[in-house]
């Protein structure tokens, strides 16, 4: 695609359901930390962790949201930089929003989220490269794809 806006929300999207994904394998398959990125959404929708379905339905709209939001970000920032090692700088920017989400949390005292775990802090970094990566990847693909 040419739009750079839709290539950014499209891409970060993608990059967000990898995420996510990366998030649940470590949290419900290796007991790797207890803070999910729906739970963070969740929490900072409601004040507290999804409890129900349709809560984490939302929450996990919102993240994706939120996700897409970034993703458009990232692809409007890569018009003033090289292509050059893309994936490096995918993983460079998701780490920082992953860092920026946690002060933000920490300076506003978010309840639910001013004590997190080691494990739940490093899965959610673990997150934030895949959702890097993926973002870069994704971009790339949608600015060298035909158009149809």
């Amino acid at each position: 695609m040419k739009d750079r806006f839709m290539n950014g929300l499209v891409a970060g999207i993608v990059a967000g359901f990898a995420q996510s994904i990366t998030s649940a394998f470590l949290i419900i398959i290796l007991h790797f930390g207890n803070l999910a990125f729906t739970d963070f959404a969740g929490t900072m929708i409601y004040g507290r962790k999804p409890t129900a379905v349709n809560e984490y339905l939302f929450a996990m709209l919102a993240h994706l949201g939120y996700a897409g939001s970034v993703g458009i970000a990232f692809s409007f920032l890569l018009q003033y930089m090289s292509k050059e090692y893309l994936w490096a700088k995918g993983i460079y920017f998701g780490l920082g929003i992953w860092f920026f989400s946690y002060v933000i949390t920490l300076l506003f005292k978010v309840p639910g989220l001013i004590r997190i775990s080691f494990e739940s802090a490093a899965s959610n970094a673990i997150g934030a490269c895949v959702y890097g990566l993926t973002l870069a990847w994704a971009i790339n693909k949608l600015e060298h794809r035909e158009e149809i």
